[in-house]
């Protein structure tokens, strides 16, 4: 369902932005991994939990809202990674 959606939304960016389908889909693409690389590169390990409300990343994104890291979030992703 998911993906059906996104290439209807690609096709039709492509369409109306005189753009090919490949570069709509590698611009999408190059934004996801873009926020996940900020997400994820935070150094994290050994921080008290003061510390890390202070450098914990949150983008914005438009339409969607505010993407961000809390410590809960931290411990969960350690955990599922062990």
């Amino acid at each position: 369902m998911y993906q059906n959606v996104l290439n209807s939304v690609i096709e039709h960016t492509s369409r109306k932005l005189g753009i090919d389908k490949n570069t709509v889909d590698l611009i999408y693409r190059s934004y996801w991994k873009f926020i996940r690389e900020q997400l994820t590169q935070q150094p994290f390990k050994g921080k008290k939990e003061e510390e890390v409300v202070n450098i914990a990343p949150n983008i914005n994104i438009p339409y969607i809202g505010k993407i961000y890291v809390n410590v809960n979030k931290i411990k969960a992703f350690n955990k599922l990674k062990k």
